[in-house]
């Protein structure tokens, strides 16, 4: 299972990574929350149920953009249907997913490892395996989930750094600008 510290810091860091945080850091901060979003269907005992299909989400926006002039409201509504997106691909990744359910009643998974033997010679083993079961939205009693964990801290200091070092430093640096004129 994916945890959701990553569905949120890896949109949060590729929006950084591409828009100007400094001007744009409430949309920023807020449209990757739609990270977790589909995840809160645990809150009602049901874990990878119609919220982690495709459809619902690609009706949305298709009347947002069908019936919203905005362009801003456009733009973000695309990337918060994209942040939505790489959860539902993430978790596919990690179990079984009802990706484009009602339309096909089955929950996908993709299963990959490259492993490497190093002996006399290098081989190399992809393998990859796509698991298609019937879907089957169950109610549980208890649901034992990871929020962080130390390789996603990990992954998400990585991924983090470099932007908020980048804001840093142009806060410094226009910080000496203004000392030096005065």
């Amino acid at each position: 299972m994916v945890e959701l510290l990553l569905h949120y810091t890896l949109p949060l860091a590729i929006l950084m990574y591409t828009f100007d945080f400094r001007k744009e850091y409430k949309k920023i901060l807020t449209v990757s929350l739609l990270g977790i979003a589909p995840d809160f269907d645990a809150l009602l005992h049901i874990h990878r149920s119609m919220s982690h299909s495709i459809i619902p989400y690609t009706i949305a926006l298709t009347l947002i953009l069908l019936f919203i002039k905005s362009h801003e409201i456009r733009k973000w509504s695309i990337i918060g249907y994209l942040i939505i997106l790489s959860h539902l691909i993430l978790d596919m990744f990690a179990g079984s997913t009802p990706i484009l359910w009602p339309l096909i009643p089955n929950s996908i998974c993709f299963e990959t490892n490259i492993t490497a033997l190093i002996a006399e010679t290098i081989t190399i083993k992809p393998e990859v395996d796509v698991g298609i079961e019937r879907t089957v939205f169950t109610k549980f009693t208890s649901l034992d989930a990871p929020i962080a964990t130390s390789q996603g801290v990990a992954i998400t200091v990585v991924l983090l750094t470099p932007p908020i070092l980048k804001i840093l430093l142009n806060r410094l640096v226009k910080s000496l600008k203004r000392r030096i004129s005065e």
